[in-house]
């Protein structure tokens, strides 16, 4: 059995394959990614033996639901069906009530191409899921093949449950009627009722203070860089006007004037059938005096909050340099200027006009980046 053994000091682990590639398979051996780690990464599909190993944790066998051949993985691999889990994004805590969006990534490491049709899929380990409600899996959208070697990025809704806890939530790939393989992704998540305020009700003034940021910069939208998201949005009709930003521990809650309603955008289909999504939040940022955008952060008719705390911006929402570039890494510091603005359907990963059906968006707010636990900016 291969181990992982490392402490995440946020909800995203990344697995270095160099680092693995030392590593005999079926021996014992743990990869320490942190000398004072406790956090496990369980790659062969067996939980390790110590208390530890319940973050990250794969089951003890191969599920064999109905529905399900009670295959195991090593036939699967045989069969070529493989997956190694290259990173994931979790949060450590969820207010009871509140949803965000998870994302695990996970490379074909097998000999068989990956598609929806073929029944691949994301599955909810044991066919259910504390905090994810509903249909036990995340679909490969339409269209979209992973052939060997390549990676693909699951999008994993949660909502936090209404009992206050420590839920486990775990995930693996699935080849539907045929058998589940591949390493598992899990992390434990506690949940809190105290502090997330009524979904259905505006966000309220937090008082919170930011630094002095100078002078408001004006942003235009047609000199910026746009990584992972349609180049051309700055032609795009500005045709919704933000009244109300507010960054918090549980997200970002955003209010504007076609979010909701008879004249709000238009769901656009997303994930499993009948899942949708309505809108993607972009931020703008100044590096090295350029300003550079993307739309990182996804969300639903209903959704009110989405994306973590203000301090975990460059963790969550831009992560990877092949899709972000120089975004990667860059954490806003307080006070800093930053930009936002949203645009109707999917702008995350789409560099066409694929994910929308309309193509609208707001106007552009700047307001001076604040320290957790956030801010609310009104307009």
């Amino acid at each position: 059995m291969t181990t992982a053994n490392g402490r995440a000091t946020t909800a995203m682990l990344g697995l270095l394959c160099a680092a693995l590639a030392a590593c005999d398979a079926g021996s014992d051996t743990t990869v320490p990614f942190d000398a004072a780690g406790a956090d496990v990464f369980v790659l062969d599909g067996t939980a390790a033996p110590d208390a530890a190993a319940t973050d990250r944790a794969a089951p003890d066998v191969p599920r064999t639901d109905a529905g399900l051949d009670a295959t195991p993985a090593g036939d699967a691999t045989a069969r070529g069906d493989d997956a190694a889990v290259v990173s994931v994004t979790f949060p450590d805590t969820l207010s009871c009530g509140a949803t965000t969006m998870a994302t695990v990534v996970v490379r074909n490491t097998g000999t068989t191409t990956w598609s929806r049709a073929d029944g691949y899929k994301l599955g909810a380990v044991g066919d259910a899921d504390p905090l994810h409600p509903g249909e036990p899996r995340v679909w490969i959208n339409a269209g979209d093949t992973v052939p060997p070697g390549a990676t693909h990025e699951f999008d994993v809704p949660l909502t936090g449950p209404t009992t206050p806890a420590t839920y486990a939530t775990r995930w693996q790939m699935v080849h539907e009627s045929v058998a589940w393989f591949g390493q598992t992704a899990s992390h434990n998540v506690v949940t809190s009722c105290a502090a997330h305020s009524d979904a259905g009700s505006p966000p309220t003034d937090t008082g919170s203070s930011v630094a002095d940021a100078g002078p408001r910069p004006t942003i235009d939208l047609a000199h910026a860089s746009v990584l992972n998201s349609p180049a051309d949005v700055a032609s795009w009709p500005e045709t919704a006007r933000i009244n109300t930003l507010d960054l918090n521990l549980d997200g970002v809650y955003i209010d504007f004037t076609k979010r909701d309603g008879a004249g709000s955008w238009p769901d656009v289909p997303f994930g499993a059938p009948g899942d949708s999504l309505e809108y993607t939040l972009w931020i703008v940022l100044n590096i090295d005096g350029q300003w550079i955008t993307s739309g990182c952060i996804q969300y639903w008719r209903g959704l009110m909050r989405n994306g973590g705390p203000p301090s975990g911006y460059a963790m969550n929402w831009y992560y990877d340099a092949s899709r972000w570039g120089r975004m990667t890494g860059h954490q806003p510091a307080v006070g800093e200027w930053v930009g936002f603005f949203v645009t109707a359907g999917d702008a995350r990963n789409v560099t066409d006009h694929s994910g929308s059906s309309v193509f609208e968006r707001s106007n552009v707010v700047v307001v001076p980046f604040p320290a957790d636990p956030g801010a609310v900016f009104s307009f």
